[in-house]
């Protein structure tokens, strides 16, 4: 059976956290849907490129998804003020599947009242440091549990190939990153 992923876009998304993790995803076979945060398929992200997502947001709430992705940037806050966004990740904490958020969306996780517990193990960008209920790891991903996070547009690709693995094994993430000729140190 295919595996399904998410990615949400929320207006001034960070772009390379998400698409490159969506070009990852595909290249394994995952399916992967972009859903838009607001009512418009059309999402401009921080540096002003404007993507066109599958579906809106709103059509998302009640399916599950083997991998719930968060991408950071600006639009973080639109997306710790979406309570529907936070019951689904709620649902797909307690359906025991995979959660993923990188830069500042740790910081959705934090509004959800999701930190500590059940995670304690995470990373993030360094300006959301101030705003987490607990310590940022120093490391670019970092896996804990069911939840991968990461620190930022420069750890997109390690990221996603996390990712990967999670939803397909090591032998799949290894032929996409032979693949995208990406080396792991």
């Amino acid at each position: 059976m295919s595996k399904k992923a998410l990615i949400v876009l929320a207006e001034d998304f960070e772009e390379i956290e998400a698409l490159a993790p969506l070009d990852i995803l595909r290249r394994a076979g995952i399916k992967c849907t972009l859903a838009a945060q607001l009512e418009n398929k059309f999402v401009i992200g921080k540096t002003g490129l404007q993507v066109v997502a599958n579906r809106l947001l709103s059509q998302c709430y009640e399916q599950d998804y083997d991998l719930l992705l968060l991408p950071g940037g600006p639009g973080v806050r639109h997306l710790c003020e979406d309570e529907d966004l936070r019951k689904m990740i709620l649902r797909q904490i307690e359906g025991d599947r995979w959660l993923a958020a990188i830069c500042a969306a740790p910081l959705v996780l934090a509004k959800a009242g999701l930190i500590p517990e059940p995670y304690n193990r995470l990373t993030g960008h360094f300006s959301i440091r101030d705003k987490m209920p607990c310590p940022l790891l120093p490391e670019p991903v970092v896996q804990c549990g069911n939840l991968t996070t990461s620190c930022g547009a420069g750890t997109a690709i390690p990221f996603a190939l996390q990712l990967v693995e999670n939803l397909l094994g090591p032998e799949v993430r290894q032929e996409v990153a032979e693949a995208i000729m990406y080396k792991d140190d």
